[in-house]
């Protein structure tokens, strides 16, 4: 609805504003944007000043730093392995209060944190899609900021395949890594939700039916082509959410 899609631009365009603070002295070249058609409107760039101005850069630089900022932020899903061993001694509140100061490091360490308790918990309800029989395709749906070929995702995405011996795959909103990180955040709602349906319906492993896991706004994807496709398009027969 209006209403909601409205709400998701208010909360993106905040996120916008904390962005441009933290990449504020980026070294990126920003390339001209002289040729380039007007991506808001006189009223659209007084109510949302911060995307308007992340819209007018190249598409390869927005993207990198979007990308950059959801890595930064934990809103994707981390490339590195979780420290499963960590957790099963039970000495999570004691690692955290043991981080480096160092800003990268405290990142990284908080990743392998988040990838833990992430997997621990993903592998308990992935337990319920592990049919007795021959298990259905898998479609993965990703949040914001992150990409299904960013290699946090695409690991996520094989090792679910691997645990569940299974087709899994994730189903971009664009054809490169730069425009599906661009698209999760400036491509509507209604038309990301078309651009993922077609993607399903061109994947003949998936004209019979599959599963789908979705991860942060990766589920309002997968609930729209639920309520939009699913009587018409391959159906959903088990739907996770996480996060």
């Amino acid at each position: 609805t209006g209403s909601k899609q409205q709400l998701i631009v208010n909360m993106k365009d905040s996120i916008i504003t904390s962005i441009t603070a933290l990449l504020l002295s980026s070294t990126l070249a920003i390339p001209s944007t002289a040729s380039k058609p007007e991506a808001c409107t006189q009223e659209e760039r007084e109510n949302f000043p911060n995307t308007c101005s992340m819209m007018d850069l190249d598409l390869n630089v927005a993207a990198r730093r979007l990308s950059s900022f959801s890595d930064f932020m934990g809103m994707s899903v981390p490339s590195k392995q979780p420290r499963a061993s960590n957790f099963e001694k039970g000495r999570h509140d004691d690692h955290l209060a043991q981080i480096p100061p160092d800003l990268n490091d405290e990142q990284e360490e908080k990743n392998h944190y988040l990838a833990a308790d992430n997997h621990l918990d993903i592998m308990s309800q992935l337990r319920q899609l592990k049919h007795a029989q021959s298990p259905r395709p898998v479609v993965m749906v990703h949040g914001l900021g992150d990409s299904c070929f960013k290699d946090g995702f695409s690991n996520f995405t094989k090792q679910v395949g691997t645990y569940l011996n299974t087709y899994t795959v994730c189903i971009p909103t664009g054809d490169t890594q730069e425009e599906d990180v661009y698209n999760s955040w400036f491509l509507n709602m209604d038309a990301s939700v078309d651009v993922f349906a077609e993607n399903i319906r061109n994947d003949p492993k998936l004209a019979n039916g599959f599963d789908m896991i979705a991860h942060s706004q990766g589920n309002t994807l997968a609930r729209g082509y639920i309520i939009k496709y699913a009587n018409v398009y391959p159906t959903v027969y088990t739907y996770m959410s996480l996060a």
